[in-house]
């Protein structure tokens, strides 16, 4: 199950494992950067993880458990996705250290509060969840053949 990126996109191959009203859940394989190295089982140091990714998509219907397909997004997207929940929750943690720590607020208590800041930025991420699956948006596609249709 490799991941493709064709016209800047990335695609993974999987199978559904769900269908429910208004959306499809798919198993997808995830795999490290050396993940295509024809040495990684000597290096030990390849990494791969099945995951679990719901598309929402009017065609439902047409899905059965167990079939092959392509899920796929923009690369826009997936950078998107990378800035909120890594890139963003760095800056807001690094910004309150340094003001925290300008105003003269002991180091513990800094770092505690910085800590406390980026569980209130993740809890504001989980509370905007549904907004944010509306831009961040996975395609699915059934493969036939060994094709995507």
């Amino acid at each position: 199950m490799a991941v493709t990126n064709t016209s800047h996109r990335i695609t993974h191959q999987g199978h559904v494992v769900d269908v429910f009203g208004g959306g499809v859940d798919v198993s997808i394989v995830s795999e490290s950067a050396c993940g295509s190295c024809g040495m990684k089982r000597a290096c030990g140091m390849s990494e791969s993880r099945e995951k679990t990714v719901t598309v929402y998509t009017p065609d439902w219907k047409n899905y059965q458990i167990g079939e092959a397909v392509t899920v796929s997004m923009t690369q826009g997207m997936g950078t998107r996705a990378l800035l909120y929940v890594y890139a963003l929750p760095v800056v807001v943690v690094l910004a309150a250290l340094v003001v925290l720590i300008q105003c003269g607020v002991p180091e513990l208590v800094s770092g505690l509060a910085a800590l406390g800041i980026l569980i209130l930025y993740y809890a504001g991420v989980y509370l905007l969840r549904h907004r944010i699956e509306r831009e961040i948006r996975f395609e699915i596609r059934k493969i036939e053949n060994n094709r995507p249709q």
